[in-house]
């Protein structure tokens, strides 16, 4: 039997690690719009650090038209949310039949961008390995997860059966099901909760469960959201709140990081606060939800994100003005 042939699109992050593990067990291609990084990748291969130590050679392109004359069974998406548009509609053109197209993007609304712009087989899930680009060419795995979950968002379980089976037989273990909505939303919660919390404590995780007032909110914004997830008649697969308790008893050793969105407010780089909580407070507000600690969380990061481009900016235009 062939190996199947997998596209990761997006190889910054869980992209690069994704990618690296995939090309244990398929033939895997990245395609990033980042040219040093995928210099780098041709050039010496991608590197993972931390909890995967490795070096592997995986072809990468930037154009999408190098992909034209090649043919995948799978695209995995692996871009920040607000890029998923244009990054499909970049590929679409150059891909040939209808590869199944898989998420497991932070947040939601991902799977509504995809369903709108093809008609292909979309499989979603979670994962919860963790990752982050270092330099062109190096992403170190910051996380090692117990479970990934997946499964059909559109087409039929048995016709995408085999990406979750191959992600299991790479090494990320995984549970393909039919519908993975409750693994889905009880990681969402999380996601959305402690992500803009962890920017507004400036990214220093043993405050969210060290602290009691940040312990609090952070129980607060993560009733709300099973509040909007009953109200969805969504069944959570696991209590959101556990883990910060098990972080709060000692069960579990310390957190690593605080979330994707504190790099990216340390960086400068937007973040996928719509897809987060800005997602859960819309949802909130179409079922008629109240949320008003998650609405403050929400509305303090659209001002804390706007803050830093507006610094950056200043910035720039001092700089510029220097070289004048």
């Amino acid at each position: 039997m062939s190996r199947q042939k997998v596209l990761v699109v997006g190889a910054g992050a869980i992209g690069g690690v994704f990618a690296s593990y995939f090309a244990k067990v398929s033939d895997v291609t990245i395609f990033d719009v980042n040219q040093a990084h995928v210099d780098a990748i041709n050039a010496n291969g991608l590197r993972l650090s931390g909890e995967t130590e490795s070096v592997t050679q995986i072809p990468a392109v930037s154009d999408p038209a190098a992909l034209a004359d090649m043919q995948f069974d799978g695209v995995m998406i692996s871009v920040k949310g607000m890029f998923t548009r244009a990054a499909v509609e970049s590929l679409t053109p150059h891909l040939q039949g209808s590869p199944v197209l898989f998420t497991i993007q932070n947040g939601l609304g991902n799977v509504e961008v995809l369903q709108e712009l093809v008609d292909w087989p979309v499989m979603h899930g979670i994962t919860l390995e963790g990752g982050h680009f270092i330099e062109p060419g190096h992403v170190k795995h910051l996380v090692r997860g117990e479970e990934s979950w997946v499964g059909p968002a559109r087409g039929s379980f048995e016709e995408m059966r085999w990406f979750g089976e191959l992600m299991d037989e790479s090494g990320i273990k995984t549970r393909t099901v039919p519908d993975p909505s409750g693994a889905i939303w009880s990681k969402f919660i999380f996601n959305s909760t402690l992500n803009p919390v962890g920017v507004l404590i400036r990214g220093v995780p043993e405050v969210m469960y060290q602290s009691d007032e940040i312990y609090e909110l952070v129980n607060e914004m993560m009733q709300e959201g099973t509040q909007v997830a009953n109200g969805l008649g969504i069944e959570l697969l696991f209590d959101p709140m556990h883990f910060i308790n098990d972080l709060r008893s000692g069960k579990i050793p310390p957190l690593k990081h605080a979330g994707s969105m504190s790099y990216d407010i340390a960086e400068a780089r937007a973040t996928e606060i719509e897809f987060l909580t800005g997602y859960m407070v819309r949802k909130a507000d179409e079922l008629g939800i109240d949320v008003p600690v998650t609405r403050t969380v929400y509305r303090l990061l659209v001002g804390t994100e706007m803050g830093v481009f507006i610094r950056k900016e200043s910035g720039e235009r001092r700089q510029t003005a220097k070289t004048v």
